[in-house]
């Protein structure tokens, strides 16, 4: 598996990636909009394994106060490392960062993913976390 950063993830790709995970039911999303999504974002990562893009996260928001956004790994690949080490680059870019705030929300059924790159929930009844590195 190779990481890719930034201007090389294709739009149409992570769009590829979005629909097949079911994220996009109605094919509303369009290549245009995917690219001004990746546009805006601050810092973006994919995973490459076979020729294909089968894993994604980015970092959107302003300098002050991010969200980690649309991890996401094929169903295929999952299961092999792919979503830890695309967490790893995102924490290693909050290291270098000075954001104040880091969030995301955890759509996951994976009770302790997000725990332990150093999330901690708000509060027992959301799925919104917070970065709070030890």
């Amino acid at each position: 598996m190779e990481l890719i950063y930034d201007h090389t993830i294709s739009a149409s790709e992570v769009l590829s990636l979005i629909r097949s995970v079911g994220w996009d039911p109605h094919n509303t999303r369009t290549v245009e909009k995917t690219q001004a999504q990746l546009d805006r974002s601050y810092f973006k990562v994919g995973a490459i394994e076979d020729g294909k893009l089968v894993g994604f996260v980015r970092v959107c928001g302003d300098p002050y106060i991010v969200q980690i956004l649309d991890l996401i790994v094929l169903a295929d690949y999952r299961r092999r490392g792919i979503g830890t080490k695309l967490m790893e680059a995102v924490i290693q870019h909050l290291e270098h960062a000075d954001y104040v705030s880091v969030t995301l929300t955890d759509g996951t059924r994976i009770k302790t993913f997000y725990e332990k790159f150093g999330f901690q929930k708000f509060a027992t009844d959301t799925p919104s976390m917070v970065y709070r590195p030890n």
